[in-house]
């Protein structure tokens, strides 16, 4: 039978110069120029493993790598989504809002705050599972009505906040009103009951390239509180160029509208939908 070593070395001998350069260069594209090939089982085992982890290394690494973007964009969305509502929080509105106000196409916008009139009393006499379920009815209402370019917000709790897109003084009026009715519409039933609110709206017509975030927000919540306590219906604080002192005084002074033919709507439409169980 021979010595097997021998016989391979006798076989290696017996190969032809271009046969040996063959060889040294498919291991030299393996990177393991240099090297004697592999001969026996053990050998041929081990040179096959090595050969898998380095097949098995790159996908192992960019496994690692998707997951580890997929978790990072997780987080980002939590941190700028409001868990309640699904809608962007106070913090990725506000960052939406700064585009916005920095877009070169310097479209006329209009920021509505919308304040929700009766949720405490919804939290206290039915329940606050209650109330979040109604908040996230409201959002589903309020996300119906927006449109391109628009942006909606939840600050938390019973504000929300929309930015009006590409619309004038007037249709940003129109679309204030379109918001109040979606969330008068808006209800959650809980066994017989029908739970619902309503809702003021402080509205601020503006160009972009005229105010400053703070500035903006600050006046709609103005406007929005001044709706709350004279009519529960809709202000419409409208500024060319907002003042940088902006006070409640002045909001009530530039009111285009106060619309307090509503207020007896409002209530009567408050009586048969907040029926809570005693």
């Amino acid at each position: 039978g021979g010595n097997p070593e021998y016989l391979a070395k006798q076989k290696a001998k017996d190969k032809t110069p271009e046969e040996i350069e063959k060889i040294a260069g498919f291991w030299s594209h393996l990177g393991l120029a240099g090297f004697r090939p592999a001969q026996r089982t053990l050998e041929v085992a081990i040179l096959l493993i090595y050969l898998c982890l380095l097949a098995i290394l790159p996908m192992v690494l960019a496994l690692s790598v998707n997951e580890h973007r997929a978790l990072t964009r997780r987080l980002v969305r939590r941190a700028n989504t409001d868990p309640l509502s699904g809608l962007p929080n106070r913090n990725a509105f506000e960052t939406q809002m700064r585009l916005a106000l920095r877009d070169p196409a310097n479209v006329p916008l209009a920021l509505a705050y919308v304040d929700l009139d009766n949720l405490k009393l919804v939290n206290d006499t039915a329940s606050h599972l209650v109330g979040d379920a109604l908040i996230r009815a409201i959002a589903d209402g309020l996300r119906a009505q927006m449109r391109s370019g628009d942006v909606l917000g939840h600050l938390g709790g019973d504000e929300f906040v929309v930015l009006l897109h590409n619309v004038t003084p007037t249709i940003a009026r129109e679309r204030a009103h379109a918001l109040l009715h979606a969330i008068e519409n808006s209800r959650h039933g809980l066994g017989d009951e029908q739970y619902g609110t309503t809702a003021s709206i402080g509205l601020v017509p503006f160009q972009p390239e005229q105010v400053e975030f703070a500035e903006v927000l600050s006046q709609a919540d103005a406007a929005c509180f001044s709706a709350n306590t004279s009519s529960k219906c809709l202000t419409s604080a409208v500024a060319t160029r907002p003042p940088p002192n902006f006070t409640l005084p002045s909001v009530a002074s530039r009111s285009i509208n106060t619309y307090a033919a509503c207020t007896a709507a409002t209530l009567m439409l408050a009586i048969p939908i907040l029926k809570f169980g005693l």
